[in-house]
Parts: structure tokens; sequence; C-alpha cells
């Protein structure tokens, strides 16, 4: 069973168009040879609790170069930051989801994965079915991939994760799958991306990165304020990829 059903390898297309923004290309793949591979437990989440097992950490051993280069263009950007936009990020889709609102994840996700996952959104429903996460938490963040090409930066990172995960039937709240009780704890990879020309810091707050009005957008993911379409990537990051740990190649 998938961590989350939204936790499917997702490939954006070759190059943006007009209107997609940030669904356009994470940039090409790593080649096998530039790939340091460890293995690394996933820590115990509290005292006495076991490592969940051994995965593969695949860390792109061009990433300090990249680094540095982003820095170079954007003297803002800092690592710590990204890490709050991708806390932000987290609890935004771990409400929406649960919530069956998936238009409240519109902003912080590219055009092709909004849609993408708002299919299995409406599977749910269609079913007469609701999975539910709570109590959801980052446990860590491990930056292990920085790439760019004309269009967009794209930066990966491994992100590990415990909450409670089940899939409820609306209609009596009988449990189908997972379990109300039982925490779960899982890893993803995740790739946000940026315009190439975009600089500055990466923002933490609920606000839009063109104005700083309050965030209200359109399903187009247009803010009702200025008219700037939020999720393009030309103002700050946005989620385009989520791979689970199992699947993600570098």
């Amino acid at each position: 069973r998938c961590a989350h059903p939204w936790s499917v390898s997702f490939v954006p297309c070759a190059r943006p168009t007009p209107d997609a923004g940030s669904s356009g290309s994470a940039p090409r793949a790593v080649p096998a040879a530039a790939l340091v591979v460890l293995d690394r437990p996933l820590r115990a989440a509290s005292v006495g609790e076991p490592p969940l097992s051994v995965l593969v950490l695949i860390i792109d051993s061009r990433f300090e170069r990249a680094l540095k280069s982003l820095r170079a263009r954007s003297p803002s950007f800092t690592e710590s930051a990204l890490d709050a936009r991708i806390g932000l990020i987290f609890e935004t889709l771990q409400s929406a989801w649960t919530s069956l609102e998936w238009e409240r994840a519109r902003p912080y996700l590219s055009d092709n994965l909004f849609q993408a996952q708002r299919y299995w959104i409406e599977a749910y429903r269609s079913s007469g079915l609701r999975n539910v996460t709570a109590n959801t938490r980052i446990l860590s963040i491990e930056h292990v991939r920085l790439t760019e090409d004309r269009w967009f930066d794209a930066f990966t990172v491994r992100l590990e994760a415990k909450g409670l995960d089940c899939t409820i039937r609306d209609a009596n709240q009988e449990v189908v799958g997972g379990s109300k009780r039982r925490h779960h704890r899982y890893t993803e990879y995740w790739t946000l991306v940026r315009g190439h020309g975009t600089s500055g810091i990466a923002r933490a707050a609920p606000e839009c990165p063109s104005c700083g009005a309050p965030l209200e957008v359109s399903m187009a993911a247009v803010c009702k304020h200025c008219k700037a379409k939020v999720n393009s990537g030309k103002f700050d990051w946005v989620l385009a990829r989520i791979e689970q740990d199992e699947a993600y190649a570098g």
C-alpha cells in the first residue's frame, strides 16, 4: 500500500506552456555515475522504537556545486526558508486531502500535479470513501538534488514523515483501510520548481507571492487581488513531483 494515494511518480511535460507555469520540465535525469547512494535507516521516532527499515538515500554528487550556483544567482536563498515552505505545503496538502477540499492546495502545486491528484479525490468521493490523515508531521527533510534548465530550477528533497492514515466510508465512518490508532511512517521524494530567473527567499506564509495579499486564488491559480498566476514558478517554489522512496532513482 502506498504511503498516500498522492505518492505517485509524476513527470511534468517537456517544456512550459504559456499557462502551465510549473507544469514544465523538471530538468533531465542525472546519470547513474553522478549519484551517491547511502544506506540510511529511518530514525526511531520515539525512545524504544526501532528504525522502520533501511532505505537507500540517493544524493546527486553535484548537489553542492548546483547549490553554490543557485546562491550566486539568488543571494537571499536559504535552505531553511525552503524547508519552511515545504512545511507549509505539507500541512496544506494534509488538510486539503482529508477534507476533500483539494482546491486549497491549488496555489502550491503545478497544474499537472494538481489535476493528477484531483482525480484520486474524485475517485474516493464517487466511491463514498475518504482517505483521512491526522497528527501528521515531518520528521526530517534531506536535500538531495538540484538541477536547472533554461526555464526552471528543480530542487529535490527526501521527506520523512509520520502520522495516522486510514480510509473510511463516509456513510457510516467504517474504517476500510489503514488505522485510526497506529501511526504510519513513510518517506517520499518531493521535487519543487521555481523559475530560473526568480530570486529571493522562499515564503512560508499563506499569502500571494506577487502582491502579499491573503492567499485567495481561482481554480486557475490566479490571485483574486493582483491577477498573478501564483503557481507559475515565477514567484516562488511550487511542488511539481512526488515519488515514493522505493520508486525514486535520482
